[in-house]
């Protein structure tokens, strides 16, 4: 695998959680379009990963949140056909409180909704991406 210099992109990602279920988007846009994962994306230069995860939300679910707790940080890598780096995000998972809305989806995500924990760490793999281990990792007890 061929490694280029790409620098790591500031992010957040939010792990909604209502009523025994998890909210999920499913992607619109490349490297992750057709798959489900947590709402989340870029920090803006001026935020930190509470702001970043209540914006994300709200931006592509339609739906109002609290930031509770952050959990450590972690890597997300993703290459082109010939192994290259195309982008690389230090992702901080942040707890959230949902607060108010329906889910609907926005931004990038063309469908947004909320999964019982186990049918969304049980969903194909061809559908997910790091989704049960993200989930695993973050749990709040």
């Amino acid at each position: 695998m061929r490694e280029t210099n790409c620098p790591a992109v500031r992010g957040c990602i939010a792990i909604v959680r209502h009523q025994g279920k998890v909210l999920l988007v499913r992607r619109k846009l490349s490297p992750d379009d057709g798959l489900w994962g947590l709402p989340g994306g870029k920090l803006h230069d001026d935020e930190n990963a509470f702001e970043g995860a209540v914006r994300e939300t709200l931006e592509e679910t339609g739906i109002y949140v609290a930031a509770l707790k952050a959990f450590p940080e972690f890597e997300e890598v993703s290459h082109a056909s010939d192994g290259s780096r195309t982008y690389r995000y230090r992702l901080t998972p942040v707890e959230c409180f949902y607060v108010s809305g329906r889910a609907t989806a926005g931004d990038d995500a063309v469908e947004a909704k909320w999964f019982s924990y186990v049918s969304a760490t049980d969903l194909p793999i061809d559908a997910v991406k790091n989704l049960p281990e993200v989930l695993a990792r973050c749990r709040s007890d």
